[in-house]
C-alpha cells in the first residue's frame, strides 16, 4: 500500500508542476517525442544495416569454394560406408557423420566413425551399450529421422510377457 501511496504522490506532484508551469509540460512532451524519434531512427538504421548484410549475395568465388569444400567432404564421407551397410542404414549413418563432422575433424574422425557405428548398431540391430555412451550418441543424432526402425525386446521382457 505504501508503494501505491508513493506513486499517487509522484503523480500529484507532476500534475501540480505542470499546472503551475506550462513550460514543464511542453518540455516533457518534447523530450518524449525526441526519445521516440531517436528510437525509431535507430531502429530504421539497424534494419537497413541488417538488410544490407542479409541481401548481399555471397561472393561468387567464396560460393564456388564453399561448394567445392562441400563436395570434398561428401566424397570423403562416402568412403566411410561399409560394404555390408544397406542403403537405409548408410543414409542415416551418413547424416549422423555429416551433423557431427565439424566437432571431430582430423585426427578425431575415427572416434566419430566409432560413435556413428554405436548409434547405428543401437538403432538398427538393438545392441546395448553403457548409458553414458548411449546418451551421448542419442544427443549427437538428435533430429535424424529413422523410418521403420525395428523395435527390440530384451530376453527379460520376452520372458515377462510370456508369464
Amino acid at each position: 500500500m505504501a508503494a501505491a501511496s508513493v506513486k499517487e504522490l509522484i503523480g500529484q506532484n507532476e500534475q501540480a508542476e505542470t499546472a503551475c508551469d506550462p513550460q514543464i509540460n511542453q518540455k516533457k512532451k518534447q523530450k518524449k517525442n525526441n526519445v521516440a524519434v531517436t528510437d525509431v531512427e535507430d531502429s530504421i538504421e539497424q534494419n537497413e544495416q541488417l538488410e544490407i548484410v542479409c541481401d548481399s549475395p555471397m561472393n561468387p568465388q567464396k560460393k564456388k569454394e564453399q561448394e567445392e569444400e562441400d563436395m570434398q567432404l561428401s566424397d570423403l564421407i562416402e568412403t566411410f560406408r561399409s560394404i555390408s551397410e544397406s542403403e537405409k542404414h548408410w543414409e542415416c549413418r551418413r547424416d549422423f557423420i555429416f551433423r557431427n563432422y565439424d566437432d571431430y575433424e582430423d585426427p578425431h574422425v575415427d572416434q566419430l566413425l566409432a560413435l556413428s557405428m554405436v548409434w547405428a548398431n543401437h538403432v538398427f540391430l538393438g545392441c546395448r551399450y553403457d548409458e553414458v555412451l548411449l546418451e551421448k550418441v542419442k544427443e549427437m543424432a538428435e533430429g535424424i529421422v529413422v523410418e521403420d526402425a525395428p523395435v527390440f525386446k530384451t530376453r527379460d521382457e520376452l520372458i515377462k510377457q510370456k508369464r
